[in-house]
């Protein structure tokens, strides 16, 4: 395809060309890149400070899961060698207790 050629009387001076209305709509106005720079300062910034303020958060979950487990285990230790202490104990009195009785007769 060739482009598309005007001829002079086809064109029109910029003049004659209906003038745009402001628009009904509110426009917000061009701002300066200073005061961009500014503002993505500040959220950089606050994103920054927010990231932070969630890894504090996360090292400090982290710890008291870190000490409840160590109570869990410390309590799952006390419990295995009550359980080992009672099984000794049944075997020296009352091995008849552990034995396994056929069911066939």
């Amino acid at each position: 395809m060739h482009g598309t050629h005007f001829l002079p009387e086809e064109t029109q001076p910029a003049s004659s060309l209906p003038r745009q209305e402001s628009s009904p709509h509110p426009v917000k106005p061009l701002t300066t890149t200073a005061s961009q720079g500014k503002k993505k300062e500040g959220r950089r910034r606050m994103d920054v400070e927010k990231q932070q303020a969630a890894s504090d958060q996360q090292a400090a979950l982290l710890e008291k899961h870190e000490a409840e487990l160590k109570k869990i285990k410390a309590q799952v230790r006390d419990l295995e060698d009550y359980i080992d202490k009672l099984l000794v104990q049944i075997m020296e009195q009352t091995p008849t207790l552990l034995q396994v009785r056929s069911r066939h007769k």
